[in-house]
C-alpha cells in the first residue's frame, strides 16, 4: 500500500525508499527484497526461501510485480513457469 501511494504522489516508483532493503516472512521462510527496481513505472519483488525451505526446488522464490504478475525463479535464477506455487 505504501508503495502505490508513492506511486500516486510522486508519478512514479523512482526514489522511493525502503527502511530496510530486506525483510523476512512472518514466518521466517523466506527473505523478502526488490528483485529489480523500483523503477519510474515498475517495480518487482522476491521471496527468497531460507532454511529448510531452500529444499523446495519446484517453485523456489516467488515474484510479483507492479502489475500482479506472478512467477517463479529456480535456484540459479531461471524463470521458470509453475502454476502450482501460487
Amino acid at each position: 500500500a505504501q508503495l502505490e501511494q508513492y506511486y500516486k504522489d510522486n508519478k512514479g516508483y523512482t526514489g522511493y525508499v525502503v527502511s530496510t532493503t530486506t525483510a523476512s516472512s512472518p514466518e521466517g521462510h523466506y527473505t523478502i527484497s526488490f528483485y529489480a527496481g523500483p523503477t519510474t513505472t515498475t517495480y518487482t519483488i522476491q521471496a527468497v526461501p531460507k532454511g529448510t525451505q531452500r529444499k523446495d526446488k519446484k517453485c523456489y522464490s516467488f515474484l510479483y510485480d507492479n502489475l500482479g504478475q506472478k512467477s517463479n525463479r529456480n535456484a540459479s535464477d531461471a524463470l521458470i513457469n509453475n502454476d502450482d506455487c501460487w
